[in-house]
């Protein structure tokens, strides 16, 4: 986001972070920001003095390295630190934040990855519990498309496996309930695609069919 706030700033002739409030739904815009995240920004920008100059005092905009607090900010962004994120932004935002435009910047960004980890870390406890309680309607609930896109296929990859375990062991078992030959026939060839010809579940149901 630094690029882009760098060049926001220069292109409309925002100096100071009082100009950066008074146009913050087209600076949060420029940087792609959720409105989540522009509130977070917004809250950040307020505690920082109105007149804090994002200029440098040859009038150009302040270089990238900035003030210790951005430092801080890269430092948690590369760390992927839930902890060091919220420590950098609170730095930041408890009045001896500041740093220009480029600050803001890692700032706005810090804020965007905080959000992204603890929806990760909230994603993945659900898919632990829905694990360790072999809950079906759970495990559905956590590997929604939301949870796919958030963990990527390889911690999901457990979850999805003991899914489709526990549907082809209930289709099995609803199947023999109802005593229909057809559903058990198609509840047999999903049973022994997910958990193997061999398995007991799958061989009572065949010879359930066979009786």
């Amino acid at each position: 986001h630094a690029e882009a706030a760098r060049a926001w700033c220069d292109e409309q002739g925002a100096a100071t972070v009082e100009e950066l409030l008074e146009f913050i739904d087209d600076f949060a815009e420029a940087l792609g920001l959720k409105k989540l995240e522009q509130k977070r920004l917004q809250g950040k920008l307020q505690a920082i003095d109105g007149g804090e100059a994002l200029l440098s005092s040859s009038g150009a905009l302040a270089a990238p390295q900035g003030p210790p607090v951005e430092d801080l900010l890269r430092s948690a962004i590369a760390a992927r630190s839930p902890e060091e994120l919220r420590s950098a932004l609170d730095a930041w935002g408890g009045g001896s934040g500041g740093g220009g435009a480029t600050a803001a910047a890692a700032a706005a960004e810090a804020e965007a990855l905080l959000v992204q980890l603890e929806q990760e870390a909230e994603a993945e406890a659900n898919l632990r519990e829905a694990v360790r309680a072999r809950s079906a309607e759970l495990l559905r609930a956590a590997l929604g498309e939301g949870a796919r896109a958030l963990l990527g296929a390889e911690r999901c990859r457990e979850g999805e496996a003991l899914l489709a375990e526990l549907e082809a062991e209930a289709a099995l078992s609803d199947a023999a309930s109802a005593r229909d030959a057809s559903a058990l026939r198609r509840a047999i060839a999903q049973a022994q695609a997910v958990l193997g010809g061999s398995d007991p579940r799958v061989c009572s149901a065949a010879q359930m069919l066979e009786a």
